[in-house]
């Protein structure tokens, strides 16, 4: 099979086709910004000029466009599901960038080349027509063209959501070629910086998630974060995904970089990545990340010169012994000795192999180690008078431990070679105490078995050298980022029960997620449906109207008599618990106080109601007001219900990590319907807080969840999504769109350049956590992933022309 051509002839008129496309994307954007349901005076001001700055900083849209990415939605504040902030996001970058366009000739001329030839590459072509098929095909199916800004999964919009990723993907694909073109090397640098700072919002976000609602180092709480990817809100894994898709190019910044300052930086970008990936407790993720660096190191190893090839091979084996050994030590410290002890423990093996290189050849080990076991005795004794004594006692004698072995390794004496030695061994034994501080005598043996080993490493290594023993700074940074990776994992999956409870259960998963894709692929009912797809965004109706099952998850509609407005809530056909509930929700302050709830109801049937306000971020609820209410049914007529939430013990959280709240209604009766009219939430001093009570703007400020039960609104896998959307010549033209871009990749015209094997890392990890979830149900998630799926495509070319 041939590879597509990407370089076919200019188009006539670019400056016009340039102009007339600035002019849609910023009408587009215009009008989305007006109709924001927050403020839409801020958000049209912001919008121009995001789209202005766009337009003369021509770099930027190839950093903001990902860095924001993953922070930039509002929909639990707007109630926008099908429109987002992201859409003016890419509509100001794609306004802005077209017209830098027009104000280039010679820029747009490679534009227009760049969009002439994607559109008429064959296989991205038929992509493109099988996905036009699919959007026509959803929005005939939801019933056809209606319009409303809050319309959920079941509406046509939907379809245009779904649609959105990869046309907004092509379309910005001629801006991000123009640039190639100009400075190619820059265009990378801008590109990869944009990923990897999207990276490190994401991260950040996790952070403050894990910090606000479970603390950072809880392991046993049943929590996945979620960071900001509201798409999580029916669970799903958007985050999953880009984690997935961003991680491998923070490692090729750590590689590629050209200061220890910027390495370092990348390192400790890849460690908060890594607390992130870890955190979502998602096995999917975990075996995306080893595939990527599996995949990523033997490309890069390709790439590579025979002695550096065989370099490298050594360093991964060093690593890996490294890792597999700290492993086995960090789980004996661990088991008794808790979190400060591994932390201890794991600072004195990174301090090993740089301190064993000073003392090599010194002439001062004997007296050095002699030195530090005194002064390590002497703190022993000194801990036992101060508050937190064995900390504070470890913290110093690791700061003077590292100052001293860096002013010792540039140089500076025999002073500095004795006090990083005595540092050391005094730093090892404060260890211990810290483990038998916290653990106890059983903390004690462990600690000081694992103490013992390491000293033994330490004495070998200072002995001589050694074959596999790390004796540069290079091999000392590995072995280090390996003992931190292993005591983070063993940390990880040691420090708490849910970990253990999501591996042991994975062979049930797996029966069961088998069982939920035979589900889904049985509402393809024609010959139609095989070939061309159900349509975009259609599988959440599909499931809901055609499950054989008969399960229905919940739901909610917004109907009107004529001026009058009311939201129907609709409970699951399932046994209900607190979790199971679907909740329609909006959000407050997490201000401690009492709070009535008045609401206009009708039912046909007997149900129980509840609200509640909740300390919550997305799908999992902490300190709660709740309150229920049984409706017995009156005919036609509406009841009016009040009740008192006492929210006094919510907590607005700590400055560097605040809570949310959100003050839900669900209905807890199985299989009933509950007419709202209207509902008012205030306080004791009578202030209102919630918007659109009346539901005269639809589901605006509104928002749902489905907090645990899931499968109604994904298929659950990537390729699969494809096949029930787009049918087999969707799927099949996807297929060959990866293999092409990993083809080229790996072995192709791109594989000699040096961001292929972090292009096709990020690739396989996100295709391998595709493996158990849609992922392309995900706008913004979906939109990067066809963007790198372009690049991969592309890439060899732009290094031709630009050179």
């Amino acid at each position: 099979m041939a590879e597509p051509d990407f370089y076919a002839e200019p188009a006539r008129l670019p400056r016009v086709l340039a102009a007339l496309a600035a002019a849609v994307f910023a009408g587009a954007g215009v009008f989305v910004a007006a109709h924001h349901p927050l403020s839409p005076v801020v958000v049209l001001a912001l919008f121009v000029g995001w789209a202005l700055a766009a337009s003369r900083l021509a770099w930027l849209p190839l950093f903001a466009v990902p860095a924001l990415l993953p922070v930039v939605d509002l929909a639990p504040w707007t109630g926008w599901i099908a429109v987002e902030e992201f859409d003016l996001l890419v509509l100001g970058a794609l306004a802005g960038g077209y017209a830098h366009l027009v104000a280039s000739p010679s820029r747009a001329d490679a534009s227009a080349r760049a969009g002439f030839a994607l559109a008429g590459s064959s296989w991205v072509a038929l992509f493109l027509v099988s996905q036009v098929v699919a959007l026509y095909r959803g929005v005939l199916d939801a019933g056809g063209w209606s319009f409303d800004w809050t319309q959920g999964y079941d509406g046509p919009l939907n379809s245009v959501r779904i649609a959105k990723s990869f046309l907004f993907a092509v379309f910005f694909y001629p801006i991000l070629r123009a640039r190639w073109r100009e400075d190619s090397e820059a265009a990378q640098r801008v590109l990869v910086a944009g990923l990897v700072a999207g990276l490190v919002a994401a991260s950040l976000a996790v952070a403050w998630e894990r910090l606000a609602f479970t603390g950072l180092l809880n392991f046993s709480t049943d929590y996945r974060t979620t960071a900001l990817f509201w798409e999580m809100h029916v669970g799903g894994a958007a985050l999953d995904g880009f984690l997935a898709l961003t991680l491998p190019f923070v490692i090729y910044g750590a590689y590629r970089a050209r200061s220890r300052a910027l390495r370092a930086l990348c390192l400790g970008t890849a460690a908060l990545a890594a607390y992130a990936a870890l955190t979502t407790f998602s096995r999917g993720v975990y075996v995306a990340t080893v595939v990527s660096l599996a995949l990523s190191y033997w490309l890069v190893q390709r790439q590579r010169a025979p002695d550096a090839r065989r370099a490298g091979r050594r360093v991964l084996w060093m690593s890996t012994i490294v890792a597999l050994v700290s492993a086995l030590g960090a789980y004996y410290v661990f088991r008794h000795g808790g979190y400060r002890a591994l932390a201890a423990m794991a600072a004195v093996a990174v301090l090993t192999f740089p301190v064993a290189h000073v003392a090599r050849g010194s002439g001062l080990a004997t007296a050095a180690v002699a030195l530090g076991i005194g002064v390590g005795g002497l703190g022993w004794l000194l801990s036992g008078f101060l508050p937190k004594g064995p900390y504070v006692v470890f913290a110093l004698f690791a700061l003077a431990t590292t100052v001293a072995t860096f002013a010792a390794l540039a140089g500076k004496g025999r002073n500095a070679r004795l006090a990083s030695v005595a540092g050391y061994v005094a730093m090892l034994l404060s260890a211990i105490v810290v483990a038998r501080h916290w653990g106890g005598a059983e903390a004690f043996a462990d600690a000081g078995t694992v103490g013992a080993v390491l000293f033994a490493i330490w004495v070998v290594a200072v002995s001589r050298r050694t074959p596999g023993i790390p004796d540069t700074p290079t091999t000392w940074k590995q072995a280090g980022i390996a003992t931190l990776a292993a005591a983070g994992i063993v940390a990880v999956f040691s420090g708490g029960a849910y970990m253990s409870e999501r591996f042991s259960t994975a062979e049930q998963d797996l029966a069961d997620r088998l069982h939920h894709w035979r589900t889904g692929l049985a509402l393809l009912r024609t010959p139609g449906d095989w070939a061309l797809g159900r349509g975009l965004g259609r599988y959440p109706a599909a499931y809901l109207f055609g499950s054989p099952e008969g399960v229905i998850p919940g739901g909610y509609r917004v109907a009107s008599d004529g001026d009058r407005h009311r939201l129907v809530l609709s409970s699951p056909s399932y046994p209900i618990s607190f979790g199971d509930a679907f909740r329609v929700s909006q959000r407050v302050s997490p201000a401690a106080d009492v709070y009535t709830v008045r609401a206009r109801v009708r039912v046909k049937h007997p149900a129980h109601l509840h609200f509640e306000i909740c300390e919550k971020h997305l799908l999992y609820s902490g300190e709660c007001a709740i309150m229920q209410r049984t409706v017995e049914p009156e005919g036609e007529r509406w009841q009016d219900v009040a009740l008192t939430l006492d929210a006094t013990k919510l907590s607005r959280g700590r400055w560097f990590a605040p809570n949310l709240a959100a003050f839900s209604i669900t209905v807890e009766t199985s299989s009933r319907a509950v007419e709202i009219g209207r509902v008012s939430l205030t306080r004791r001093d009578g202030t209102e807080v919630l918007a659109n009570g009346d539901f005269s703007q639809g589901m605006a400020h509104w928002f749902f969840t489905s907090d645990r039960y899931h499968l109604p609104w994904h298929f659950k896998s990537l390729l699969g999504n494809v096949l029930f959307e787009q049918g087999w010549l969707g799927l099949a033209a996807f297929l060959v769109l990866i293999a092409f871009a990993l083809g080229r990749l790996a072995l192709g015209r791109a594989s000699a350049h040096p961001l292929a094997p972090f292009l096709a890392a990020a690739l396989a990890g996100f295709l391998v956590v595709g493996g158990f979830d849609s992922l392309l149900d995900a706008p913004r998630v979906a939109f990067l992933f066809y963007v790198l799926l372009l690049v991969a495509l592309s890439i060899r070319g732009w290094l031709a022309e630009a050179g």
